[in-house]
This record gives C-alpha cells, sequence and structure tokens, in this order.
C-alpha cells in the first residue's frame, strides 16, 4: 500500500505534467505555478473539458501570452487557435 506521501507526490508530479502539456510552458515552475497546476490536475482528472481547461489557462496571466503564442505557432487550425482568435488582448498600460 502506497504512503500519503508517495501518493501526494504521484499527483504533484502528474498535475505538473498536465500543466505542461496543456500550457506548452517548460521553463522553471515558481510556487504560484504550481499551485495553478496543482488546481490545474485536479480538474482535468475530475473531467474538465478542452474548452473550460483553455479559459482557466487564458485567466492566468503570465501564462496567457505563451498559451497564445503556442496557438499560432501550431500547424492547421485546431480549438486552441480559435480560443486565441475569440480572446480580445487587454491593451497595454502606458509606461
Amino acid at each position: 500500500m502506497e504512503s500519503v506521501q508517495e501518493t501526494e507526490f504521484k499527483h504533484y508530479l502528474r498535475d505538473i505534467s498536465l500543466f505542461r502539456a496543456a500550457t506548452g510552458y517548460s521553463g522553471p515552475m515558481t510556487p504560484g505555478m504550481l499551485d495553478v497546476a496543482h488546481e490545474l490536475g485536479h480538474k482535468i482528472v475530475h473531467g474538465m473539458t478542452v474548452p473550460e481547461m483553455e479559459d482557466f489557462i487564458l485567466r492566468q496571466s503570465y501564462l496567457a501570452e505563451a498559451f497564445r503564442r503556442r496557438a499560432t505557432e501550431s500547424s492547421g487550425p485546431t480549438s486552441t487557435h480559435e480560443a486565441h482568435k475569440r480572446t480580445p488582448s487587454k491593451p497595454k498600460k502606458n509606461q
């Protein structure tokens, strides 16, 4: 029988793998990203749909640009590409 720590560690690795696969992000994971990865992994395992996943990712400001870039770089029309087209860009603040 697995210990609680072994199960939690497996879930942690699963969540990071799902997060990276869903977002295309390959950089270092910050504590905030780990929290988002855990939430996303939990939602995916419990039946989150692709459109719901895309919406969730696009609401994470630091991931949205990488996700949009991945969508435009992919070949052929995909659901992520369509989601990118529907998502209005936010005006940038003048610095």
